[in-house]
């Protein structure tokens, strides 16, 4: 049986969009906190960075926040294309 709610701290926790349902963006949240702390920890501004796979989980929220911290990187992805593009990678090869 499954818990409907469970206590998590704030610090392994991300906002939820509004236009996303819940019940789907249940999944998220492991990812956009992996990439901010490996962006946190690895990520300099005006570095360059490379991201195998910019269009899977991990990779969109890392194309974003690389480019938060003012780093420039090339994102590869064999799937998505437009959509790592529009995450504002500077250059993608497919």
């Amino acid at each position: 049986m499954a818990a409907e709610y469970a206590c998590a701290k704030t610090k392994f926790t991300e906002k939820c969009p509004h236009s996303i349902p819940a019940n789907q963006a249940c999944t998220l949240p492991a990812s956009a906190a992996a990439a901010r702390l490996l962006s946190k920890k690895f990520i300099k501004k005006d570095c360059r960075v490379l991201i195998l796979g910019g269009s899977g989980g991990l990779g969109t929220f890392l194309c974003q926040y690389v480019k938060l911290l003012g780093a420039s990187y090339l994102a590869v992805t064999a799937t998505q294309k437009d959509l790592v593009i529009s995450l504002g990678a500077d250059r993608v090869n497919n």
